[in-house]
């Protein structure tokens, strides 16, 4: 079992849709999700990234490079042997079929069940 921590930037579309959907599709794994963005995820009332969710996870999937350059900013340089980028960009909203789409192939691609 992996603990996957996944970061987006508000942690309302990407993010939270990796997190709900695998847990769905691979429950053998823990999830939980994050923003890099402070005033994004109190606007949407979500979850900011921090150093406790870095040390929980085992794995932190960031959807884009400027994810794992705050995540390393914010909670310390030494969790960057833990991350792996996706190369998503924010095109798509929550739980769309096509998010789901690409989740799982980049997914596929990065190995990170693995």
């Amino acid at each position: 079992m992996k603990k996957m921590l996944f970061v987006c930037s508000s942690n309302k579309d990407r993010s939270r849709t990796a997190e709900d959907m695998f847990r769905v599709e691979h429950p053998e794994h823990e999830y939980k999700s994050a923003g890099i963005n402070r005033y994004r995820t109190g606007k949407y009332g979500t979850k900011m990234v921090d150093r406790e969710l870095c040390e929980w996870a085992d794995r932190i999937i960031c959807m884009e490079d400027i994810h794992k350059t705050k995540v390393c900013e914010y909670c310390g340089a030494e969790f960057e042997n833990k991350i792996i980028v996706l190369n998503l960009g924010d095109t798509e909203k929550y739980m769309s079929e096509s998010l789901k789409s690409i989740l799982r192939q980049k997914a596929e691609e990065k190995k990170i069940f693995s």
